[in-house]
């Protein structure tokens, strides 16, 4: 309706013909809601036919029309089609149960739209007679309350999506990469440039209700022993305790499946808990553990209490990320990784084959090209 009134009828014949196809539910939702009204009146007539309550009725004109009966079949062929696919397409993605539900959803959501439109006819028709200002309910900014989801975890392209962080199209694209099922998702809308790391780091938090975390490298270097080098790089897992409540906290860029989390509990000694941090945070950890200088440029080398802001992604994620080595592969040669025997990451992997030394030199290029990108906008 503020299309209409604010745009008109504007453009090609086409982007007319798509103008209606949007415009006209303001009025066949209500159409719809007639027809329902139709369809159990003419039950109740044949129900009393049936049981011969039925008084004689003048015949309808169009009882035989040839035209009519010709529409009401191509309408009966066009539901018949919808509902197929409907059911087809539904079945694919949320399986056969769903699939049959899907047909009575249909009824139910014509009802909802039927009352969506007619709160829109009410509050538009208000807004033109007292100048009362719209307000959409689906583009509010509030971040949505934990009391919706029923117990189930919403997926993070879902939540970004509500969050307003993406759109729509970005997304699609990002679970349309051939590396997406690898990569997770927020990797994969970092490297683009869609997403940024803090975003990322809230929207994980709030799905999986953990509080948020910060990395201190000093208390890092002094609370790393708790756990192996070779267990805080496999997991990407970085330790702190807290002496005020008596617990070690694992800082950690998702959370950890129950099998991790066990096997960290049973290496350290009392309560352990998650907290979210940055990839960023992450990758300034375990660089800093391995002695690397993660200090910002203007720093001139002194030694920061926090992670940076930003940082460079490690040679892993880069190597899942262009595609380079499945998952799955990286994890399982990570299983024997061990950073004071082997050495660098990247020259364990090239020995083991399970990359070849051109991937590697490429991803430390882009490396490279991204440090070099981040030192100039610093």
């Amino acid at each position: 309706m503020q299309g209409w009134k604010q745009t008109g009828w504007t453009g090609s014949l086409l982007n007319r013909y798509l103008l209606f196809r949007d415009r006209k539910g303001v009025v066949t939702a209500f159409v719809g809601i007639i027809a329902y009204a139709l369809v159990v009146q003419f039950l109740l007539f044949a129900g009393a036919s049936l049981l011969g309550l039925m008084p004689e009725l003048i015949a309808s004109p169009f009882a035989d029309s040839p035209w009519l009966r010709a529409l009401l079949w191509a309408n009966a062929v066009a539901l018949v089609l919808r509902v197929v696919q409907r059911i087809y397409f539904v079945t694919r993605l949320y399986g056969w149960e769903h699939g049959v539900l899907s047909v009575p959803r249909m009824v139910v959501g014509n009802f909802i739209n039927f009352m969506a439109v007619a709160r829109a006819w009410k509050m538009f028709i208000a807004h033109l007679a007292t100048g009362k200002r719209l307000a959409w309910d689906k583009t509010m900014h509030d971040f949505p309350s934990a009391d919706g989801f029923n117990n189930r975890r919403q997926r993070l392209g879902e939540l970004l999506l509500s969050w307003q962080a993406i759109d729509p199209d970005r997304l699609e694209a990002a679970l349309g990469e051939s590396h997406a099922r690898e990569a997770p998702l927020g990797r994969v809308l970092m490297a683009k440039g869609w997403l940024d790391e803090e975003t990322l780091a809230e929207a994980i938090a709030f799905q999986t209700d953990l509080p948020r975390g910060r990395l201190d490298l000093d208390r890092l270097r002094q609370d790393a022993a708790c756990l192996p080098l070779e267990t805080i790089v496999r997991h990407r897992v970085l330790p702190q305790t807290d002496t005020a409540q008596g617990r070690t906290i694992l800082l950690t860029a998702s959370p950890l499946v129950d099998e991790v989390l066990a096997e960290m509990s049973a290496l350290i000694d009392g309560p352990v808990v998650e907290q979210i941090v940055r990839e960023g945070e992450i990758a300034a950890g375990l660089r800093a553990l391995r002695g690397v200088d993660i200090s910002a440029p203007s720093e001139a080398g002194a030694s920061a209490p926090h992670a940076p802001a930003r940082s460079v992604p490690l040679i892993g994620d880069l190597l899942i990320e262009h595609g380079h080595v499945r998952r799955e592969d990286f994890e399982a040669a990570l299983q024997h990784y061990r950073p004071d025997r082997h050495g660098r990451i990247g020259d364990y992997m090239v020995a083991r084959e399970v990359i070849s030394l051109a991937a590697l030199d490429n991803v430390i290029q882009e490396q490279r090209r991204l440090q070099a990108a981040l030192v100039a906008t610093e």
